[in-house]
Protein backbone atom coordinates (compact mmCIF):
# COMPACT_ATOMS: atom_id res chain seq x y z
CA UNK A 1 0.00 0.00 0.00
CA UNK A 2 1.08 3.66 -0.32
CA UNK A 3 1.08 5.91 2.38
CA UNK A 4 -1.23 8.88 1.57
CA UNK A 5 0.52 10.98 4.63
CA UNK A 6 3.14 10.37 7.26
CA UNK A 7 2.31 11.67 10.87
CA UNK A 8 4.91 12.53 13.71
CA UNK A 9 2.70 11.71 17.38
CA UNK A 10 4.90 11.75 20.38
CA UNK A 11 7.37 11.67 18.78
CA UNK A 12 7.25 8.19 16.73
CA UNK A 13 5.66 7.43 12.86
CA UNK A 14 3.28 6.19 11.35
CA UNK A 15 1.51 6.48 8.37
CA UNK A 16 -1.97 6.30 7.14
CA UNK A 17 -3.23 4.36 4.32
CA UNK A 18 -6.06 5.30 1.67
CA UNK A 19 -7.80 1.80 3.13
CA UNK A 20 -7.50 2.31 6.70
CA UNK A 21 -8.57 5.96 6.82
CA UNK A 22 -11.13 6.25 9.45
CA UNK A 23 -14.46 7.30 8.02
CA UNK A 24 -17.28 7.98 10.41
CA UNK A 25 -20.32 5.98 9.56
CA UNK A 26 -22.74 7.78 11.48
CA UNK A 27 -24.43 10.97 10.17
CA UNK A 28 -23.19 13.63 12.08
CA UNK A 29 -25.96 15.94 12.83
CA UNK A 30 -23.67 18.45 15.25
CA UNK A 31 -21.53 19.74 11.86
CA UNK A 32 -24.06 19.28 9.26
CA UNK A 33 -24.47 22.62 7.81
CA UNK A 34 -21.11 23.83 9.44
CA UNK A 35 -18.44 24.74 6.53
CA UNK A 36 -14.78 24.58 6.33
CA UNK A 37 -12.20 26.45 3.38
CA UNK A 38 -9.28 24.92 3.51
CA UNK A 39 -5.93 26.60 2.11
CA UNK A 40 -3.30 24.57 1.50
CA UNK A 41 -0.53 24.29 -1.67
CA UNK A 42 -0.04 20.71 -0.81
CA UNK A 43 -2.29 18.64 -2.50
CA UNK A 44 -1.91 15.40 -0.16
CA UNK A 45 -2.53 16.83 2.92
CA UNK A 46 -5.17 19.37 1.68
CA UNK A 47 -6.86 16.03 0.17
CA UNK A 48 -6.24 14.60 4.07
CA UNK A 49 -7.58 17.36 5.76
CA UNK A 50 -10.86 16.99 3.60
CA UNK A 51 -11.62 13.65 3.86
CA UNK A 52 -11.10 14.12 7.56
CA UNK A 53 -13.71 16.60 8.06
CA UNK A 54 -15.93 15.78 5.45
CA UNK A 55 -15.97 12.07 7.44
CA UNK A 56 -17.27 14.06 10.40
CA UNK A 57 -20.11 15.42 8.64
CA UNK A 58 -18.35 19.16 7.56
CA UNK A 59 -18.81 21.27 4.24
CA UNK A 60 -15.52 21.48 3.10
CA UNK A 61 -14.31 23.43 -0.12
CA UNK A 62 -10.27 23.36 -0.96
CA UNK A 63 -8.42 26.04 -2.17
CA UNK A 64 -4.55 25.90 -3.30
CA UNK A 65 -3.18 29.29 -1.96
CA UNK A 66 -3.99 32.29 -0.61
CA UNK A 67 -5.34 34.55 -3.03
CA UNK A 68 -7.47 31.54 -4.60
CA UNK A 69 -9.17 30.83 -0.99
CA UNK A 70 -9.47 35.09 -1.00
CA UNK A 71 -11.16 34.78 -4.77
CA UNK A 72 -13.65 32.45 -3.46
CA UNK A 73 -14.90 34.17 -0.43
CA UNK A 74 -15.20 37.70 -2.28
CA UNK A 75 -17.50 35.05 -5.00
CA UNK A 76 -19.96 34.59 -2.22
CA UNK A 77 -18.54 30.79 -1.98
CA UNK A 78 -19.17 31.13 2.00
CA UNK A 79 -20.09 32.24 4.71
CA UNK A 80 -17.58 29.85 5.94
CA UNK A 81 -17.81 29.01 9.71
CA UNK A 82 -13.74 28.23 9.81
CA UNK A 83 -10.84 29.03 7.57
CA UNK A 84 -8.13 26.07 7.91
CA UNK A 85 -5.06 28.01 6.37
CA UNK A 86 -1.40 26.74 5.85
CA UNK A 87 1.01 29.55 6.82
CA UNK A 88 3.80 28.62 3.54
CA UNK A 89 2.25 29.08 0.19
CA UNK A 90 2.69 30.52 -2.96
CA UNK A 91 1.33 33.96 -4.33
CA UNK A 92 -0.89 35.04 -1.34
CA UNK A 93 0.57 33.47 2.31
CA UNK A 94 -1.48 32.74 4.99
CA UNK A 95 -0.04 35.73 7.03
CA UNK A 96 -1.40 38.02 3.66
CA UNK A 97 -4.80 35.87 3.83
CA UNK A 98 -5.46 36.02 7.33
CA UNK A 99 -5.17 40.29 7.19
CA UNK A 100 -7.11 40.52 4.50
CA UNK A 101 -9.79 38.01 5.68
CA UNK A 102 -9.77 39.65 9.33
CA UNK A 103 -9.79 43.26 7.61
CA UNK A 104 -13.00 42.60 6.39
CA UNK A 105 -14.66 40.16 8.63
CA UNK A 106 -13.47 40.80 11.80
CA UNK A 107 -15.42 37.99 13.55
CA UNK A 108 -14.00 34.75 11.12
CA UNK A 109 -12.56 32.06 12.58
CA UNK A 110 -9.20 30.53 11.25
CA UNK A 111 -6.99 27.59 12.52
CA UNK A 112 -3.48 27.89 11.10
CA UNK A 113 -1.18 25.04 10.49
CA UNK A 114 2.19 25.36 10.08
CA UNK A 115 5.08 23.60 9.43
CA UNK A 116 7.39 26.11 10.83
CA UNK A 117 8.26 26.79 14.62
CA UNK A 118 9.18 29.85 14.15
CA UNK A 119 7.80 32.03 16.70
CA UNK A 120 8.23 35.42 14.82
CA UNK A 121 6.44 33.87 11.93
CA UNK A 122 3.35 33.85 14.25
CA UNK A 123 4.00 37.05 16.22
CA UNK A 124 2.40 39.33 12.97
CA UNK A 125 -1.18 37.26 13.43
CA UNK A 126 -3.93 37.81 16.16
CA UNK A 127 -3.41 36.29 19.19
CA UNK A 128 -6.77 34.63 18.89
CA UNK A 129 -5.95 32.79 16.12
CA UNK A 130 -4.80 28.44 17.09
CA UNK A 131 -2.12 27.70 15.63
CA UNK A 132 -1.69 23.79 14.76
CA UNK A 133 1.61 22.51 14.01
CA UNK A 134 2.50 19.89 10.90
CA UNK A 135 2.65 17.26 11.24
CA UNK A 136 -0.69 16.25 12.81
CA UNK A 137 -2.75 13.48 12.32
CA UNK A 138 -6.85 13.65 11.15
CA UNK A 139 -8.45 13.10 14.41
CA UNK A 140 -5.82 15.80 16.13
CA UNK A 141 -7.62 18.01 13.32
CA UNK A 142 -10.97 17.12 13.79
CA UNK A 143 -10.85 18.02 17.48
CA UNK A 144 -9.31 20.80 16.99
CA UNK A 145 -11.51 22.52 14.33
CA UNK A 146 -14.77 21.01 16.41
CA UNK A 147 -13.55 22.83 19.60
CA UNK A 148 -13.13 26.18 17.36
CA UNK A 149 -16.54 25.93 15.85
CA UNK A 150 -18.89 23.66 17.75
CA UNK A 151 -19.57 26.72 20.23
CA UNK A 152 -19.95 28.88 17.78
CA UNK A 153 -22.37 26.86 16.31
CA UNK A 154 -24.59 26.47 19.20
CA UNK A 155 -24.82 30.28 19.64
CA UNK A 156 -21.91 30.64 22.46
CA UNK A 157 -19.10 32.75 22.33
CA UNK A 158 -15.50 31.38 21.85
CA UNK A 159 -12.33 33.32 23.28
CA UNK A 160 -9.11 32.15 22.43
Amino acid sequence: MTPVAEYRVRGRYRSEYASNFPVNLETRTDTMGLSVLVVDDEPVLRSMIARALEAEGFSVVLAGDGMEAWGLIEEGNGPFDLLVVDMVMPRWDGTTLIRRVRTERPAQRVLLITGRADQGLHAALPRDIPVMFKPFTPDELVRTVRSIVMPRSRGASVGM
